[in-house]
C-alpha cells in the first residue's frame, strides 16, 4: 500500500476487523496477524504479542498451520527486540510449541 501511513494502514485493518463475520474465523486471523505486525513495525510490543496470542487461538481453532506458522515469524522477530524478556512473549513461545497438542 504505497503512500499509506502506518496510522491508516492500521485504520483500515480495524475497519477489516470490524466488518468480517466472526464465522469467517480463517480471515479474523489473517487480519488480526496483520494488525500485530503493524503493531510491531509502530514498536508496540506488548499489544503485537497479544494480538499475536488472540490470533493464534483462531488458527489453532481453525487448524490453519500457514496462520500458526505467520505468527512463528512474528515472534521470532519479537526475541530481537528489547521486549524478549517479558513473560507475555514467553507465553506466546509456550502455547506456538503446544499448538497442535490434543488436536489429533
Amino acid at each position: 500500500m504505497k503512500g499509506a501511513t502506518a496510522e491508516k494502514v492500521s485504520d483500515l485493518l480495524d475497519t477489516a476487523h470490524d466488518l468480517t463475520p466472526p464465522e469467517l474465523i480463517r480471515q479474523q486471523t489473517l487480519i488480526e496477524i496483520f494488525q500485530a505486525l503493524a503493531c510491531f513495525a509502530a514498536g508496540s510490543y506488548e499489544l503485537a504479542t497479544q494480538m499475536a496470542l488472540d490470533a493464534l487461538e483462531k488458527s489453532r481453532q481453525s487448524r490453519s498451520r500457514l496462520s500458526r506458522d505467520r505468527i512463528e515469524g512474528l515472534y521470532q522477530q519479537l526475541l530481537n527486540t528489547s521486549f524478549r524478556d517479558k513473560p507475555l512473549l514467553a507465553h506466546l513461545g509456550v502455547k506456538l510449541r503446544t499448538w497442535d497438542h490434543g488436536m489429533g
